[in-house]
């Protein structure tokens, strides 16, 4: 058997090219296809045989497990309905693109699964009208391959068909992570920085008051202590443990710190709030925020008015919805009742995270 190439433009192609490779995707031969990442070979998952095909001229172990690559977000469907809320985050925000997301399926296996954003690739994999169970077009520990020569020095004879847009977008493999109900883990850094999946991954609280100098901050020091205290780590390695927790107010000016009779009842209560730097909200913050919590009805008007695709997501700090009064300007004793009203509320919304 001598490989069929096919050679498309990625920028202008006739799907009706890709008819014939996907119609042997679908029959259960092998075919090789580009990616934005390196170059790929795809199988019919559902067909043991031509999945048990491609592991022997991977020269991998039969039980290596292959990622499935998909035209869409939606076709994760069938083999779970309801990925981890990490993952969901992750998929949003990468899918279509270089990222590998490993969860368990419906039945508990570890499956990776992938949405290219190669069109040509997503194109091809619904003219299969199958779910494609693929790996990286490269001998097992080989270097990848990111053009069609690569692949057919190898593979030549062995597959079906490859084809051939010219050299990939990055030339190197996608991002792999793996997760769980509660945590993630990082298992390759392709393309994506892992600083960007943390960034994303994690879950981010945000608190926000007028001037980010009393009342915000103070709940941000406080939460960071009495989370790091539940997981038994420090503050400092909240973020390396899936949390962000951060502050802002609707009217602060860049570059503030914390009022001076804050950070002293901070440091009464075990937290460290002497380097806190007041800032605005921005629309980032409130787009990248899993939680946000203000101080008062106010608050939550500005922000619903100003966000307001984002005000499901806009709570008070007080669920029986009363306002946590500013102490600015007050006795110090008036910000050390502050403290300790936020300390109380911050205890029950600790259940919920």
């Amino acid at each position: 058997m001598k490989t069929k190439v096919i050679k498309l433009n990625p920028r202008d192609f006739n799907p009706e090219d890709l008819k014939e490779p996907a119609e042997a995707l679908a029959s259960g031969q092998l075919t090789a296809f580009p990616t934005e990442t390196v170059y790929g070979i795809g199988a019919d998952a559902a067909k043991t045989g031509a999945v048990a095909d491609l592991l022997k001229i991977k020269q991998s172990p039969a039980d290596k497990p292959l990622t499935i690559h998909m035209a869409n977000p939606n076709d994760i469907t069938p083999y779970t309905a309801k990925p981890p809320a990490t993952a969901i985050k992750l998929m949003k925000k990468f899918w279509p693109g270089p990222l590998t997301i490993i969860i368990p399926d419906k039945n508990e296996r570890l499956t990776g699964f992938r949405v290219p954003s190669c069109a040509i690739t997503r194109e091809l994999i619904r003219m299969s009208g199958v779910h494609i169970a693929a790996t990286s077009a490269n001998v097992s520990g080989g270097a990848d391959a990111v053009n069609a020569d690569d692949v057919l020095k190898e593979f030549d004879g062995k597959i079906s068909f490859l084809i051939d847009s010219g050299e990939t977008q990055f030339k190197k493999p996608s991002t792999i992570v793996k997760i769980a109900a509660q945590s993630y883990e990082i298992i390759r850094e392709g393309v994506i920085p892992a600083s960007l999946i943390k960034d994303t991954a994690n879950m981010t609280i945000l608190f926000v008051c007028t001037g980010n100098s009393c009342r915000s901050p103070m709940a941000e020091g406080l939460l960071k202590k009495m989370l790091a205290k539940r997981l038994n780590i420090t503050p400092e390695e909240l973020e390396d443990n899936g949390y962000r927790i951060i502050s802002a107010g609707t009217s602060a000016m860049y570059g503030g710190r914390a009022s001076d009779n804050a950070i002293t009842i901070m440091k009464e209560m075990g937290a460290d709030i002497r380097f806190h730097i007041a800032r605005p909200v921005t629309n980032q913050m409130v787009r990248d925020a899993d939680k946000i919590f203000v101080m008062s009805r106010v608050h939550k008007l500005i922000l619903s008015e100003e966000f307001p695709n984002c005000a499901a997501k806009m709570e008070l700090l007080d669920p029986d919805n009363s306002d946590v009064e500013d102490p600015v300007g007050s006795p110090i004793e008036t910000y050390r009742q502050c403290a300790r009203k936020i300390k109380k509320l911050l205890e029950a919304r600790l259940k919920e995270l």
